[in-house]
């Protein structure tokens, strides 16, 4: 929602043109845009994981459960994998944000193509595949170019002075 709402709802509420104004490079403002956005629900993961982590302790029944599910990979799909997850799919969503003229239609847009990435947490959480840390490091690593390409394509999407001059 934060993230559909950043330009196309600035926009729309007459609040972006004083923003774009400003000596900002496009770069620093979409960064401040994803950092603002994707930060929050960063620490409120982090947060529910240790909770989670520590109430696991309390009500498994054997006590080899948490080793199972508290494992490596689970550590490195936290840290690494969900910050960049939400990388991704802020980027897209603000790259979406940046060419629409409708908070709706970007959300329903960028709804579609978080989709994939949707359907490998649910795959993981249902069991339809399991992520050791192996594969979870990997696909840490193959995620961090993702979102720095996407974050690049988003600052080349973003056309300051087309929104300044002709987007009503």
């Amino acid at each position: 929602m934060l993230a559909s709402y950043s330009v196309v709802g600035e926009k729309n509420r007459r609040t972006l043109e004083p923003l774009l104004a400003t000596p900002i490079s496009v770069a620093e403002l979409l960064l401040g845009k994803v950092l603002a956005t994707i930060l929050p629900g960063i620490g409120l993961t982090w947060l529910c994981a240790l909770i989670f982590a520590a109430g696991l302790g309390f009500v498994a029944v054997d006590p080899i459960v948490p080793g199972l599910v508290l494992n490596l990979g689970w550590i490195v799909l936290l840290l690494l994998a969900s910050p960049l997850l939400a990388l991704i799919s802020v980027a897209l969503t603000v790259m979406v944000s940046s060419r629409v003229s409708d908070p709706r239609s970007a959300q329903q847009i960028a709804a579609v193509l978080i989709v994939p990435v949707m359907l490998l947490f649910f795959g993981q959480m249902l069991g339809f595949f399991v992520l050791n840390p192996l594969v979870s490091s990997v696909f840490s690593v193959v995620l961090l170019p993702v979102a720095v390409v996407l974050l690049s394509i988003a600052t080349h999407v973003f056309q300051r002075e087309t929104i300044l001059t002709r987007w009503r």
